[in-house]
């Protein structure tokens, strides 16, 4: 099973405050354990330089995913 171990977040349902950056990362764990090692390193390079780009912004969850996409597809063509 990958998912991030924090949970749903029932509070903030549907609210756009969600932080996809945990479940992303199981992405990573998920692409490499079925044996897609290059893809992993990139969507996990991907959400490293999101994190380290964000300098405490506060981003809603679809920015955040689309950042996050962004970050990986640039990992991807390095």
């Amino acid at each position: 099973m990958f998912e991030p171990v924090h949970g749903s977040a029932p509070d903030i349902a549907g609210q756009g405050k969600a932080d996809p950056t945990a479940a992303v990362l199981s992405l990573a764990m998920l692409l490499n354990h079925v044996g897609e090692p290059d893809a992993a390193r990139w969507v996990e390079e991907g959400a490293v330089a999101d994190l380290v780009s964000r300098k405490g912004m506060t981003r809603s969850t679809r920015e955040t995913g689309d950042a996050l996409v962004a970050a990986a597809l640039a990992a991807a063509t390095n």
